[in-house]
């Protein structure tokens, strides 16, 4: 992908995950902190983030990945490999 081409959604998209950090921490200051998960030495702040990561992380065949990108409301039109 032509970083160019993407730069309005990844703005858009990092605007998304500043607004969701924000409404994280408005919860944590009203309701506490819940408790961490056993085994894994993370703290909220990195779990929130790890999290963010993991909705990024997948495996597409070439077919499900133009079928994906085809179907968005501002799809570039053309998909190159």
């Amino acid at each position: 992908m032509n970083g160019f081409s993407t730069q309005a959604e990844n703005v858009a998209d990092n605007g998304g995950l500043k607004a969701s950090y924000r409404a994280y921490k408005k919860l944590v200051k009203k309701k506490g902190t819940s408790k961490l998960l056993p085994g894994l030495n993370l703290t909220q702040d990195q779990l929130f983030f790890l999290g963010y990561a993991q909705s990024w992380c997948s495996k597409l065949t070439k077919e499900r990945a133009v079928l994906q990108v085809d179907s968005r409301p501002h799809s570039p039109g053309r998909f190159r490999f």
